[in-house]
């Protein structure tokens, strides 16, 4: 009676979090219910905190791996303390600080906990549904009614990266019927994510294809798996460095008119006009950058967000902060290898390359769009847990089936 009673709790607790985590996608709408996602983001962020304190009280010590995630944490934060400093303590700047160190709590608070595949496929569920859902509404409502409520690459991002879910109860369902289920609603999810056309996520998406598919090679050596993230990091550099001299050249923006006049859609989608004056204005103050709360409004006349998270570490804390930023990548990187013969490890880690990729175009990882970004620390803890299991159980179910993959 007792062990069923807990499990009760602990399926109520699992749908309780999917709840607040699809509730928070409203603090992007434009309709008074935004306050309502606000408050879901806060409960999940606060609630983070929870779980390291649990740790502690039934599992002991922090194992070694998530010890090294805590310590280059702490500098990444350290570097956003002294960017507080640089912001004379403006409110801005505190919010920034708090949701990092918010975030960071709930990638520890993921990692330790031992999810079960249970518990993951009670996530697929309710975010396929979720996801068809929206769908239909895309489908139903005329499309200048969607973009005045919510922007479509934000409802794009975020159903791109709750996708993960439906994806790993396919990879981890047994039996053929199952299996076929997934695969069949996976694929509508994929043909609701092309729909909704959001252009970053679908390169996010590209990104963790080619990652999954080339697995068995990259997991071969350390040496190949520390390459392909290395190699991830050094692309995307290329690329934007690509993406804004391609812009200057007449051709390309003879091209972009073509396309506007029989598409209604851009080439470009103007970041070609953002991102040069930040970058001049990264190389004035190059080290420790213009404070936490700074945003492209101190060089441009925008109230947007840089929209390339690498660019507004930069111009929030330098390239001391982007630096910390980076090692805390590779360090993520490095705790799947433990796992990286689990299917979820797998998916999980090829998850990680698209949100890397996901950040060229966007800023949520450590700020801004918190719906969005709790979804990827998510899908970047549970993959750790996968690899590393940890001493709170969620769900009763360990992870073994899902080991010995190729």
């Amino acid at each position: 009676m007792v062990e069923s009673s807990q499990s009760t709790l602990k399926r109520t607790h699992i749908i309780l979090v999917a709840l607040l985590i699809l509730l928070s996608v409203l603090n992007n709408f434009s309709l008074a219910i935004a306050s309502l996602g606000f408050l879901s983001i806060f409960i999940v962020l606060i609630n983070a905190l929870y779980y390291p304190f649990l740790h502690q009280l039934y599992g002991g010590a922090l194992p070694r791996t998530i010890f090294r995630i805590l310590a280059v944490g702490a500098l990444l934060i350290g570097a956003y303390i002294i960017g507080l400093v640089n912001s004379g303590f403006d409110q801005r700047a505190w919010i920034v600080v708090c949701e990092l160190i918010l975030l960071l709590s709930l990638l520890l608070s993921i990692s330790i906990i031992k999810w079960s595949i249970r518990a993951l496929k009670m996530f697929g569920v309710m975010f396929s549904a979720f996801i068809i859902f929206t769908g239909l509404l895309y489908v139903g409502l005329p499309s200048n009614v969607l973009s005045g409520l919510v922007n479509k690459n934000t409802i794009g991002g975020f159903i791109a990266f709750l996708s993960f879910w439906p994806i790993a109860s396919y990879l981890s369902s047994d039996k053929p019927i199952e299996k076929r289920k997934w695969f069949i609603i996976n694929i509508i999810i994929l043909g609701i994510i092309y729909l909704i056309g959001a252009r970053s996520t679908w390169l996010a998406l590209a990104g963790a294809a080619i990652t999954y598919l080339a697995w068995p090679i990259i997991k071969r050596s350390k040496f190949r798996y520390r390459a392909w993230i290395f190699l991830v990091l050094c692309l995307m550099a290329l690329f934007l460095n690509f993406y804004l001299q391609l812009s200057t050249m007449p051709i390309v923006r003879e091209l972009d008119r073509i396309i506007l006049e029989y598409t209604g859609r851009r080439l470009y989608s103007g970041r070609q006009y953002l991102w040069p004056p930040i970058i001049e204005a990264i190389k004035e103050k190059p080290l420790f950058g213009y404070g936490a709360s700074a945003t492209p409004s101190l060089f441009l006349p925008t109230g947007l967000s840089s929209h390339n998270l690498y660019l507004q570490i930069a111009i929030q804390v330098g390239t001391l902060g982007l630096l910390f930023f980076v090692i805390l990548i590779w360090v993520l990187w490095n705790c799947f290898w433990k796992g990286r013969d689990n299917k979820i490890v797998r998916l999980s880690a090829a998850f990680m390359v698209a949100i890397l990729i996901h950040q060229l175009f966007e800023v949520s990882l450590t700020q801004n769009n918190l719906s969005i970004g709790i979804l990827q620390w998510m899908i970047i803890g549970q993959g750790i847990s996968f690899s590393i299991g940890s001493k709170i159980p969620i769900l009763h179910k360990n992870h073994s089936s899902l080991c010995n993959v190729s």
